[in-house]
């Protein structure tokens, strides 16, 4: 009587393994989906922002960007203190 209780409920417990198997593959392959569509939206906001950025550029003159503008004032900025500091005045 014994080993027909083991083995029924090592039937049982084999049966809950193979669901569980089943649901965490089903679980990886929709988080995997969820970060593939993560991944396309973050490419496509991408390509909208370096269309508006070539929009933008070509409209305003694209040589000068923003961040080289702000390089340029710290690069001056730096300048400046550099100056002032070897030549203080008197």
């Amino acid at each position: 009587m014994r080993i027909e209780e083991n083995e029924s409920l090592r039937v049982v417990l084999e049966d809950q393994r193979e669901n569980i198997k089943e649901e965490i593959q089903n679980l990886t392959s929709i988080e995997i989906r969820n970060q593939k569509k993560k991944i396309e939206d973050l490419q496509r906001q991408r390509d909208d922002f370096k269309r508006e950025k070539d929009i933008l550029a070509s409209k305003y003159g694209g040589s000068l960007s923003a961040t080289k503008v702000k390089r340029n004032l710290k690069y001056i900025s730096d300048r400046m203190v550099g100056y002032s500091r070897s030549h203080p005045s008197k």
